[in-house]
């Protein structure tokens, strides 16, 4: 699998979001790295959360909305007044390796 080496300054989606089914090829795309940190990152940010909850999800992935950027949001505690998202995903640790979790945690009440 390649890496995409690109970054987006723009997003690019379309609300209301709608949860992609396998074979969809955005499942399948490469993602960028995400460098726009404005308005429409929290508007997705907002609708990813949005459609978790309502799927009963705990996390949920940019790709997993059509949305091929490296971001996803979560939530294993299940309270919706907690939100996590992290700031730089990264590519996975590979073995031998080691990694600590990074996130951006937000209290909404």
């Amino acid at each position: 699998m390649v890496m995409v080496a690109y970054a987006v300054t723009k997003l690019d989606y379309t609300l209301p979001l709608e949860i992609a089914v396998y074979p969809h090829p955005c499942l399948r795309a490469d993602n960028a790295k995400l460098d726009c940190f404005d308005e429409s990152l929290q508007e997705l940010t907002k609708a990813m959360f949005d459609i978790m909850y309502a799927t009963d999800g705990v996390g949920l992935a940019a790709p997993q909305v059509g949305v091929n950027v490296r971001l996803m949001v979560y939530n294993p505690e299940g309270d919706p007044r907690t939100v996590r998202v992290p700031p730089r995903p990264q590519t996975p640790v590979t073995a031998g390796s080691h990694s600590a979790e990074v996130a951006l945690r937000v209290r909404l009440s």
